[in-house]
């Protein structure tokens, strides 16, 4: 097998709808959030199973690019209140956990992160999907043989872009100004 870097990103369109796909399955799975994550998990490796290793390198290189897409300020702030505190591993976390709730949820939070209030519930704070992004790798690594995904993986998605934190943890009134329905919802 001769292997190369793809620096193709899978279309938007066929991305999101395997996402969707995958939410059907969670959703059939009950009302147990473990249950409804191992279903979607079982649904996209079995999707990504279909795909030849360089449609599963697409898709990881569209993961990384909405991922690093929401890397932003506003929406950390966002996380910290709904996690009850937000590492940088948390951040990835919850960004993950965004790009698992479908194409709609990801597209509304990165442009307004109050658009999370909709859908946040308070009695939880578990926002943080770490498992679903070892999916594809797990998947170009059996399809190649072994192969780590990272060093086929398009080079214009790795790292972050710099950002200017607009809050501060210590300053709760910093986070109510940007997030007020999350704060009233998680901090107070």
């Amino acid at each position: 097998m001769n292997l190369h870097p793809i620096t193709a990103h899978m279309p938007e369109e066929r991305f999101w709808g395997i996402i969707t796909a995958t939410l059907a399955a969670a959703a059939a799975a009950g009302d147990d959030p473990d249950a409804q994550d191992k279903a979607q998990n079982a649904s996209l490796a079995a999707l990504l199973s279909e795909l030849d290793w360089q449609d599963v390198l697409a898709f990881e290189n569209r993961f990384n690019a909405l991922h690093r897409a929401s890397y932003t300020s506003h929406l950390w702030c966002a996380a910290y209140l709904m996690c009850g505190g937000c590492s940088d591993d948390g951040f990835d976390y919850f960004r993950y956990w965004l790009i698992s709730r479908g194409e709609a949820v990801y597209k509304a939070a990165v442009s307004n992160p109050e658009s999370l209030a909709a859908i946040a519930d308070p009695e939880n704070d578990d926002y943080e999907r770490e498992d679903i992004a070892y999916i594809a790798r797990d998947i170009f690594a059996e399809e190649t043989g072994g192969a780590e995904i990272y060093g086929y993986l398009s080079p214009d998605e790795r790292g972050y872009p710099d950002i200017t934190f607009d809050w501060e943890e210590d300053d709760p009134a910093t986070m109510q100004h940007l997030c007020p329905r999350l704060y009233a919802m998680f901090w107070e």
